[in-house]
C-alpha cells in the first residue's frame, strides 16, 4: 500500500468516526451525511487520489452552497447550514487525500466536523461514544 492509499484510509476513517454522534442529533440532515459517508467509503474503495482543478472545486462550492440553502438555509439557525456545508467539505477533501499535504488539509474539515457532532449531541449514547 502506497502512503497516500494509507493516509486515504486514515481521513476516510477518521470521517466515518467523526459522522457517528451526526447520525443521533438532528443538526445535519441525513442525506448530509450519509453522502458523507459514501465518499469516505468510496475513499477507503479506491486505490488512487480523486484530483480537481480549482474551476471544478469552486464550482462544487457554489453547488454545495445552493443545495444548503434549499434544504433550509438559515430559517434554523446558523449551525445547521454551517454543519450541512462542513461535512460536504471534508466528503470532498477526504477523496482528494493523496500525499501528506492533502491529509492534512482533510483533517481540519474532518476535525471540525467531530467537533460539530460531539458539541451538538445530548443523547445519552455520547458517553459510550467517548468512551471507547
Amino acid at each position: 500500500m502506497s502512503d497516500g492509499a494509507a493516509f486515504r484510509r486514515l481521513a476516510a476513517l477518521g470521517l466515518l468516526l467523526a459522522l457517528v454522534p451526526l447520525v443521533f442529533t438532528g443538526i445535519v440532515l441525513p442525506p448530509f451525511w450519509i453522502v458523507s459517508a459514501l465518499a469516505a467509503g468510496v475513499a477507503l474503495w479506491r486505490r488512487w487520489a480523486m484530483e480537481l482543478s480549482n474551476a471544478v472545486m469552486n464550482g462544487l462550492a457554489i453547488v454545495f452552497v445552493v443545495v444548503v440553502l434549499i434544504a433550509g438555509g438559515w430559517r434554523v439557525g446558523p449551525l445547521r447550514p454551517l454543519g450541512q456545508l462542513l461535512v460536504l467539505l471534508a466528503a470532498v477533501r477526504v477523496l482528494m487525500v493523496g500525499n501528506r499535504r492533502s491529509f492534512v488539509a482533510a483533517l481540519i474539515p474532518t476535525g471540525l466536523v467531530w467537533i460539530l457532532a460531539v458539541a451538538s449531541s445530548t443523547h445519552v449514547t455520547l458517553i459510550l461514544y467517548l468512551a471507547v
